[in-house]
């Protein structure tokens, strides 16, 4: 499992903003576990508006720990919950949702490396690596990219849709490297975040940005002098570029070429760390992670949302205060513009830590149900020609959002997907290319915060070649 230092140099970063979080902040709270210890790593919101939640647990493990698996509804409330391992020590650190409404799961020891999983949480198939993965993102060829180390260093694994290997690669950064993030490119190919030890000083951040086929484009390091700066999750900008956070809350912006562009950090005069980052509607941020105001063994949760040029907006704290040990782990936009955060805790739940998931409200906004007032893009699929091999589709944007377009098969498999990207209002044309697909009716989905829209496509045959 991951392991934080204990060696943190206390510094203090200059921000702005609110303190402590009005009891207003929060719409519901959960908690999931056992009377033993539960840990939770990564969240996604899914399709039908829930959530899913992969960690790791000993309350109902077979061995030490086990994987933990947890789906919700849009309340929080449990659907199902699924345990995976054997007698060894099986630990999850991050979760996607697959087209088929299922999940993958990446592991950093135990039964394997990546766990795929159906839309009821029973068992696929396993795979093993070789490595230690902490990260996991499905691809839109329908395969997956993990992300994580092997052999000291930050390592990348691209698969099918059956999780075989199509390639592998390590790329070096400094004696040491390991990647604890990863995403897929809407320029095409990928680009990982994580940590580095450059034999200089200490820890630098660690960016690598890799084509389709895995060739290494460019890898670099952002660091102080004898400073830890310790990268632990990174997303891309609406500009091409890539934002990097971690310890201490130390915020980093590059351009699509590596160069720094700005830097921020919050968090004053406490010990903490920042482990995830998303994209807002906004062309901001959300950054996620836990501080240590009361000392190394106590903690809470602690979440920032700063603009598209690294000032602070908000930042909110979030525990039992004195003598808990609240540390939050993962936290998101949701569907209809308010958050979700989650992580752990030994104040709230059943056992010695159980998992405590949060929907948060900061800004006000219409929570639960599409803001039907306003104006949402408008997806068209014309009927295709006869002998054509591509489809032209287009959507309608009356003001600027972020969307994403898919294409799936007959049998519901995601066939392509474009990044959920920054629109600006107009028209955006797209063109598929299903040369040697056969005919028949495929469906196209146009997803846009809480609207979601979806349009058969019909394939006539005949494709030129």
């Amino acid at each position: 499992m991951r392991s934080f230092p204990l060696y943190l140099i206390l510094i203090s970063i200059a921000c702005a903003g609110a303190g402590p979080a009005p009891a207003q902040d929060i719409l519901w709270t959960q908690t999931f576990g056992g009377g033993g210890y539960d840990y939770a790593e990564s969240m996604e919101q899914t399709t039908d508006g829930g959530f899913i939640i992969a960690g790791y647990g000993s309350s109902f493990a077979v061995g030490s720990w086990d994987v933990y698996l947890i789906k919700t509804d849009e309340s929080g409330d449990t659907l199902w919950t699924r345990t995976y391992g054997d007698v060894s020590t099986d630990v999850a650190t991050g979760v996607t949702q697959t087209a088929d409404g299922g999940y993958a799961v990446s592991m950093t020891e135990g039964i394997g490396n990546l766990l795929r999983v159906d839309a009821s949480g029973d068992s696929l198939w396993t795979r093993d690596y070789e490595m230690q993965a902490y990260s996991v993102q499905a691809t839109t060829d329908g395969g997956y990219i993990i992300a994580g180390r092997r052999g000291g260093h930050c390592y990348l694994v691209k698969t099918d849709a059956d999780g075989d290997a199509v390639w592998r690669n390590a790329y070096p950064g400094g004696e040491y490297s390991v990647a604890f993030s990863v995403a897929e490119v809407s320029g095409g190919g990928y680009v990982t975040g994580g940590s580095a030890y450059t034999g200089i000083g200490d820890w630098d951040y660690h960016i690598v940005r890799t084509a389709e086929d895995g060739t290494q484009l460019w890898n670099r390091t952002y660091g102080r002098v004898l400073e830890p700066d310790e990268g632990w999750a990174l997303c891309e900008s609406d500009d091409d570029g890539f934002v990097i956070t971690g310890l201490f809350f130390a915020t980093l912006k590059v351009d699509a070429a590596g160069d720094s562009v700005w830097s921020c950090g919050f968090g004053t005069g406490e010990i903490g760390c920042a482990l995830s980052i998303s994209p807002t509607l906004d062309q901001g941020f959300l950054v996620g992670g836990y501080v240590n105001p009361y000392g190394l063994d106590e903690g809470e949760y602690y979440l920032v949302r700063i603009d598209g040029q690294g000032h602070l907006c908000w930042e909110r704290y979030y525990g039992a205060g004195d003598g808990s040990f609240d540390h939050g782990f993962c936290a998101r936009p949701t569907q209809d513009g308010a958050y979700a955060m989650v992580g752990w805790s030994d104040a709230f739940g059943a056992g010695d830590m159980d998992i405590w998931l949060l929907r948060i409200n900061v800004e006000g906004s219409s929570v639960g149900a599409p803001d039907e007032s306003r104006a949402r893009p408008t997806l068209i699929v014309p009927s295709p020609s006869m002998g054509s091999a591509e489809a032209h589709l287009f959507y309608l944007v009356p003001e600027p959002c972020r969307v994403q377009l898919e294409v799936f098969s007959p049998l519901g498999r995601r066939l392509y997907k474009t990044i959920r990207h920054h629109a600006a209002a107009g028209r955006h044309d797209l063109i598929w290319n299903h040369r040697g697909r056969p005919a028949g009716v495929y469906f196209v989905r146009l997803s846009s915060g809480a609207s979601v829209q979806s349009r058969k496509l019909v394939l006539l045959g005949n494709s030129k070649e």
